[in-house]
């Protein structure tokens, strides 16, 4: 795996970057219950997963050159399309982090252009559509062709994107529709405290027996909790 050296924006080699990626969240530089200003979490996070990071390429840049060309393609200029990406859609799960992502929105337009970086966002946001593509496509010979670049770049793309969310869902906790595969009866009494309250006072057994009975009709969430409580100053 790579490292970005910050200084000149190149790429260097070390042992797991999802160990150090571990390793800062449990170094967050801020008491556990004090309030953090949403521009100095913004700054942290676009060091942490932009700056110190790795280089998504794996190989260069070259390949989203090749595909993606109305868009500057350096290494912090994707990462931080990602982190948009991934941050828009932990809003979607917990509206209270607007401040954070309103402000990290702010810091990549400072340094990137806006709508190139919107146009990668876009990019990005497709990714989940083509995987039965990039799927099909493994399965052939590509050697000579165009089409490999392009399942490539898919490739790089889709594995960071997963590494950043599950960063943010460690540190920001993850809130998920429940189902038979996934559910937690943790999980499940958190995301539903009415259900909770009818455990406690006896109406049922468990949270699997009212998701069973109807919580999987509902389509309930369950709620995994963060690393810890934010509050915005």
């Amino acid at each position: 795996m790579l490292r970005v050296d910050t200084a000149a924006d190149t790429a260097v080699p070390v042992d797991d970057p999802d160990s150090e990626l571990s390793s800062r969240l449990d170094r967050l530089p801020w008491a556990h219950d004090e309030p953090i200003p949403a521009q100095e979490m913004a700054r942290w996070l676009h060091d942490v997963l932009v700056n110190a990071q790795v280089d998504i390429a794996g190989r260069g840049e070259q390949s989203f050159s090749a595909q993606l060309p109305s868009f500057d393609c350096q290494i912090r200029s994707w990462r931080t399309a990602i982190v948009l990406t991934a941050l828009a859609a932990k809003v979607k799960e917990d509206p209270a982090l607007e401040p954070l992502v309103v402000s990290y929105y702010k810091l990549a337009c400072e340094g990137f252009d806006r709508d190139k970086l919107i146009a990668a966002i876009k990019h990005i946001t497709l990714l989940p559509q083509l995987a039965w593509g990039a799927t099909a496509l493994e399965a052939l010979d590509l050697q000579d062709s165009p089409l490999r670049a392009g399942l490539e770049a898919y490739k790089c793309l889709s594995a960071e994107l997963k590494r950043i969310e599950t960063f943010l869902d460690r540190m920001f906790g993850k809130i998920v529709v429940a189902t038979r595969e996934n559910f937690d009866e943790e999980a499940y009494l958190a995301a539903n405290p009415a259900v909770a309250a009818a455990v406690a006072q006896g109406g049922y057994t468990s949270g699997l027996e009212h998701f069973l009975g109807c919580g999987i009709r509902e389509q309930r969430k369950l709620r995994f909790p963060a690393m810890r409580t934010y509050c915005w100053a």
